[in-house]
């Protein structure tokens, strides 16, 4: 499968893992293609429009709850006031292969997941000032 992208560098993590480095152009001239962790790590590291990601690639109930809904925790991810509104409703209807189920036990998994998190970072603080 040959995949267009305009930007030429390429990341590679200690798992030699290749990371495009994706523009919102690529995610739509490529629709449904792109897996898990490259989405993740274009959210992560280039701001992609979140509007754009929902409408043209397949999203887990994951990242959708953790990143895509209201821009994900402290609205920190997306690239426009627009991408903070994203909502459940936003993700069912282009997201096809989700169920609210998923959605709402996804969204209690990140949330978990935020709070230990927080827990971690709040328990690295107390040690750094020992």
């Amino acid at each position: 499968m040959l995949v267009q992208t305009k930007n030429i560098n390429i990341l590679i993590n200690n798992m030699k893992k290749i990371y495009l480095d994706l523009t919102d152009d690529d995610l739509r001239k490529n629709p449904y293609i792109y897996d898990e962790e490259q989405l993740i790590y274009t959210i992560q590291n280039y701001c992609p429009s979140l509007r754009v990601l929902n409408r043209y690639q397949k999203l887990s109930a994951y990242i959708c709850a953790k990143y895509v809904i209201f821009g994900g925790n402290n609205e920190e991810y997306g690239d426009c006031s627009e991408d903070r509104w994203l909502d459940d409703s936003d993700i069912l209807t282009r997201q096809l292969h989700l169920t609210k189920e998923e959605l709402s036990k996804a969204h209690r998994f990140v949330e978990q997941e935020e709070s230990l998190e927080e827990t971690e970072k709040r328990l690295m603080f107390l040690e750094d000032k020992k």
